[in-house]
């Protein structure tokens, strides 16, 4: 019969939590040893994989290698263990990780002295990134929307920007030029 312990039946027992960044292979363990052998089968939210899943191998241990990690492949997992004397089950929390991708933007903004700027950081990743700001190895305050506002413009605030993305799968980065165009006084002079 399966070993007990192994993993508990009718969702008593919390879900393992597993992360993944996108794009690897991950094997969502279901090692259970029986006497006869068990069959094994997978389900992701309450749907049964596809043994014949081209991106879902089912190995001979009982447990499941997902290559290719997708965003989409987040969810909980169910393995069951199954003989003639009983099954068990063991629950799996399946966290994808997508990296930071800051959307391209303008990389050199005019303005005007005494006027002020937006610069925009979109963004998206899982979990949602953390922005920042610099210039100068000199950090400056985000908007709650990602983007840096810059007031009253002078001439010190000319050069490049950089926004910053951080989550736990990776960073990704973002430089933006700012021209700052002077007021001048031309004088005509008459002789």
């Amino acid at each position: 019969r399966p070993k007990p312990g192994v993993g508990g039946t009718g969702g008593l027992r919390e879900p393992v939590r597993m992360s993944v960044i996108k794009g690897e292979d991950i094997i969502l363990p279901c090692d259970v040893h029986s006497v006869p052998p068990p069959t094994f089968s997978w389900a992701k939210e309450k749907q049964l994989i596809s043994p014949f899943s081209p991106r879902h191998l089912q190995l001979p241990s009982g447990s499941m290698k997902i290559l290719e990690t997708r965003a989409s492949d987040s969810g909980l997992y169910v393995c069951v263990a199954s003989n003639i004397a009983g099954n068990v089950t063991l629950s799996i929390k399946l966290s994808v990780l997508v990296p930071p991708k800051i959307q391209p933007g303008p990389r050199v903004i005019k303005v005007q002295v005494g006027h002020q700027v937006e610069l925009a950081c979109v963004v998206a990743g899982v979990p949602e990134p953390t922005l920042s700001w610099t210039k100068d190895n000199r950090s400056y305050p985000v908007s709650p929307y990602g983007s840096l506002i810059l007031m009253d413009i002078k001439l010190d605030d000319e050069g490049i920007y950089t926004c910053t993305a951080n989550n736990t799968a990776g960073q990704d980065q973002a430089r933006v030029k700012v021209q700052v165009q002077g007021w001048f006084l031309y004088l005509r002079t008459t002789y």
